[in-house]
């Protein structure tokens, strides 16, 4: 991928070489988008600023390049025109970074003199109060503020904030509303289950696993991409298609030990309460995402950083456990997820642990 992603770009480069002013602004501004989602905001920069003309399109590319990797405010007072990517783009960074009253501030300020909101927008909004803690604020604001019946994806942001801050009694209320919204999402019916388990209600685990066996309802398969020497690797959980399986397991359980002997302490919430606590144990040590990694260390060079891309949120217990795994194995690691780029170095991640 890193190949061909290399040919296009060398491509692109030489006709900007030849003639900037005979480069489409579509292109520019897709190749601003590109980079910033790489997370390579220094040449989306670049190649933002070559723009003759920056359109809303390019714009916009920079704000979301910059808010999920921490920066977005200066890029949008620059915009002598707003639409409602922009005004979401910028009040998602803010929440993402654990500004919750800025979000807040910042929406009513798009109230007064910009764009009318999207479903997008109530759910930055949503995430940003979520992330810091303001739960009841969350859900006041969702029925206070959110025209017409919420979308599935407002609940889901409000139900994953009631499991992260253990609000539970109104973590099931909300999980009932979106299961009243999308009645045959798996996902959700996984997160109910959770709830119910965490509020001590193993009979209501087991009535929500009886509903999901009776709708023949799988949860989603996760799973992490690597990639080395030009090739690109795919794990899920518990994964041994590999040809060097053994290695690579070998390798991650010498890691998780000198985590644990560095603090690192599994976080037993972040998988299915119906399993058993051996399979528990078992899908915790096992995420795609902790044995891309693993391979990636065996494989890569000391100096590389470790890229993963995740085709769903990475779980608590992962984030946490990279964090230790970036001290011990000394290396830095970026996880693009399904919500934003983390950036694991020194113990630390770039997204402040909101995501």
């Amino acid at each position: 991928m890193a190949a061909v992603i290399k040919k296009v770009l060398s491509i692109i480069l030489r006709l900007l070489a030849l003639a900037a002013t005979l480069v489409d602004i579509v292109v520019m501004a897709a190749l601003v988008a590109f980079y910033g989602k790489s997370g390579d905001l220094g040449n989306a920069r670049k190649a933002f600023d070559k723009m003759p003309d920056r359109s809303i399109v390019a714009w916009n590319s920079m704000i979301s390049g910059y808010e999920q990797n921490g920066e977005a405010r200066e890029v949008f007072d620059s915009m002598n025109e707003r639409n409602v990517v922009a005004w979401t783009a910028m009040i998602s960074g803010y929440g993402m970074n654990g500004y919750a009253h800025q979000a807040v501030e910042l929406f009513d300020e798009m109230r007064r003199r910009g764009p009318c909101p999207n479903s997008i927008t109530f759910v930055a909004v949503l995430s940003a109060c979520a992330h810091a803690g303001l739960v009841k604020e969350a859900y006041s604001f969702i029925i206070e503020e959110v025209p017409k019946e919420p979308a599935a994806a407002i609940w889901t942001a409000m139900l994953g904030a009631c499991k992260m801050h253990k609000n539970l009694d109104l973590g099931v209320q909300v999980a009932e509303q979106l299961l009243n919204v999308e009645p045959e999402n798996p996902g959700h019916y996984v997160m109910l289950s959770n709830i119910y388990a965490l509020a001590g209600r193993m009979d209501r685990v087991e009535m929500v696993r009886n509903v999901m066996i009776q709708k023949c309802l799988k949860k989603q398969v996760g799973y992490s991409t690597i990639e080395v020497d030009h090739k690109t690797y795919l794990f899920s959980m518990g994964d041994k298609s590999h040809p060097e399986t053994n290695e690579i397991y070998r390798y991650l359980d010498e890691l998780m030990s000198r985590c644990r002997e560095a603090g690192y302490a599994a976080v037993p919430e972040s998988v299915l309460h119906e399993l058993e606590e051996e399979e528990r144990e078992f899908a915790l040590r096992y995420h795609s995402e902790k044995l891309a990694i693993a391979f990636g260390l065996l494989k890569m060079s000391h100096e590389a950083p470790i890229r993963i891309i995740k085709n769903l949120r990475m779980c608590e217990d992962c984030h946490w456990a990279i964090k230790y795994i970036s001290v011990v194995a000394n290396r830095e690691i970026i996880v693009r997820d399904k919500l934003r780029f983390h950036h694991f170095k020194d113990g630390s991640c770039s997204c402040l642990d909101y995501w």
